[in-house]
């Protein structure tokens, strides 16, 4: 009876035994390279500025967050605005390593990436292009791509820009129209918007444009020649205008240009497509920071990373904006801010002693 009764408790115990993965392969499932992989990003960056800089910086912070159990692993390459120096570390960088996603910052860089677009099974993704259509990514917004490339515009609609301008020169009116310097280059991203800017003139009785241009210069260490050849530009016509403009582009994010046009010629800057100069006394502005440019291309690399093809997510035009105003710099030229200007504004009325030149 006693051997029975034990014959019967060892196959109770060892049935579910035999059935039992060992632990060593449960471990080994649970920890499966598969899914904890880490995703190589290369970053391809136009050129060294601050809102380039802040928002890949910040586009790494939110993609981490939004990825927590993913390791992440971020290279950033940079292409100084020259394109075949771009096109050749671009090059380098994916002859000595695989990526699981390429994402190009800027016009020059986007440019870059797609001429090696046909050659190249990674996904692809741009942040802050002006204009996708001009760049040749798309035919028009709301397409996807042909290429394995998305991305979303984080320049704001040259239209709402220029009826927010009209807005404000309205509440100020005058005999004649106020005369906007519009000092634009030959890069790619500028001349398409100045280009644009200049065709919609005659739409907005309050203002006009006097182009003022300057060739831009693609080469090395460029930054002291451009703003000389900016101020060169816009010292020939001083007498002609009331203020300038800058479009996007780099002039617009040379964080040193704006201290030196004050100190030489004492223009006011009536529109910037960055907040900083708006703190240091451009009287206004309407664009994407660096975090929101930052928070969009995460939500768009995080799908793909997660397993959509790029090419299947439209290529449009950002939603989100801040507009910045500088009350000291409507105060000093007789300008009046209209009220739903400065609520519009919000958080981001700035006055000149708020931050040193």
């Amino acid at each position: 009876m006693r051997l029975i009764f034990g014959i019967f408790i060892w196959i109770c115990f060892s049935l579910p035994l035999a059935h039992a993965s060992p632990p060593n392969a449960v471990r080994a499932e649970l920890t499966s390279p598969a899914l904890f992989q880490t995703k190589q990003i290369l970053i391809l960056n136009t050129m060294n500025l601050a809102l380039l800089n802040d928002a890949i910086k910040f586009y790494q912070q939110q993609l981490q967050i939004m990825l927590p159990e993913q390791t992440l692993s971020f290279t950033v390459i940079q292409a100084d605005a020259n394109p075949e120096l771009g096109a050749k570390r671009l090059a380098n960088a994916l002859a000595t390593h695989e990526y699981d996603l390429i994402v190009s910052v800027a016009t020059l860089a986007t440019k870059v990436l797609l001429n090696q677009a046909d050659q190249l099974s990674v996904p692809m993704q741009f942040m802050v292009v002006a204009d996708p259509v001009s760049t040749g990514i798309i035919d028009k917004l709301g397409q996807t791509s042909t290429n394995n490339i998305t991305g979303t515009s984080h320049v704001i609609a040259a239209d709402t820009k220029l009826q927010l301008m009209q807005q404000i020169l309205s509440a100020n009116p005058r005999a004649d129209k106020y005369r906007i310097g519009l000092v634009y280059s030959d890069y790619p991203s500028t001349l398409s918007s100045a280009q644009y800017l200049l065709e919609q003139d005659e739409n907005y009785p309050a203002f006009s444009f006097v182009p003022v241009k300057f060739n831009f210069d693609t080469s090395a260490n460029n930054s002291i020649e451009n703003r000389q050849r900016f101020l060169t530009a816009l010292a020939q016509c001083k007498d002609k205008i009331d203020g300038y403009w800058i479009p996007p582009g780099p002039a617009a994010h040379d964080v040193n240009l704006f201290p030196l046009v004050q100190r030489e010629l004492n223009l006011p800057q009536l529109f910037s497509e960055d907040l900083r100069m708006i703190k240091r006394g451009a009287l206004f502005g309407v664009l994407s920071d660096s975090q929101i440019i930052a928070n969009t291309a995460a939500i768009e690399s995080k799908q793909i990373l997660s397993g959509r093809p790029a090419n299947t997510l439209p290529i449009d035009r950002s939603g989100a904006f801040v507009i910045g105003v500088n009350t000291t710099t409507a105060l000093a030229h007789d300008l009046v801010l209209p009220s739903a200007i400065l609520t519009l504004a919000n958080q981001h009325v700035y006055t000149k002693n708020e931050v040193n030149p």
